[in-house]
């Protein structure tokens, strides 16, 4: 699959999403990434995915994809002594609809997430053991890329088209 820049359509919203990676846990060398479950209450129940949303009018993704996540799992800068500060972003062309925007960033520990109404379950998991999970296609193609880059089988640059410094 190949990735390219597309121009958002001014009838559809953008959306973000943060990439919160912890260190590996047990005999695994992938870092653990954070999959929020969707509950009943929103569209697409029972999928695993990033905490994220619509960027709203005034607001950047990385911004947006912040938010999303203190509105989902109640994240905030006392969670972890500071904000994590984003390291890379990654912008996709999802079918039909604006871009979204991954947003990564480390944290020092994986700690339990406070869900609210839109997801009813958390993991933190590595990359390879997350594909066994219900998920959209685009999330699985993500997730691939990072264990591509975490075994150094690819330069972790390919596929970003915004670095964060």
């Amino acid at each position: 699959m190949r990735w390219r820049r597309i121009k958002p359509d001014d009838n559809k919203q953008p959306a973000a999403g943060l990439v919160i990676m912890a260190p590996p846990r047990g005999d695994s060398t992938l870092s653990c990434v954070l999959l929020l479950r969707r509950s009943n209450a929103i569209h697409n129940p029972h999928l695993w995915n990033l905490p994220g949303g619509r960027v709203e009018p005034g607001e950047t993704p990385v911004e947006a994809a912040y938010r999303e996540a203190a509105e989902e799992a109640g994240f905030n800068a006392a969670t972890w002594g500071a904000f994590p500060t984003p390291f890379w972003t990654l912008e996709l062309p999802l079918e039909g609809v604006a871009p979204y925007t991954y947003v990564g960033t480390s944290v020092p520990k994986a700690v339990q997430p406070t869900l609210n109404f839109e997801s009813d379950a958390f993991l933190w998991v590595n990359p390879r053991e997350a594909l066994k999970l219900p998920m959209r296609s685009e999330l699985r193609e993500g997730l691939l890329h990072m264990i591509r880059v975490q075994r150094g089988l690819v330069d972790p640059t390919e596929l970003m088209l915004t670095s964060m410094g």
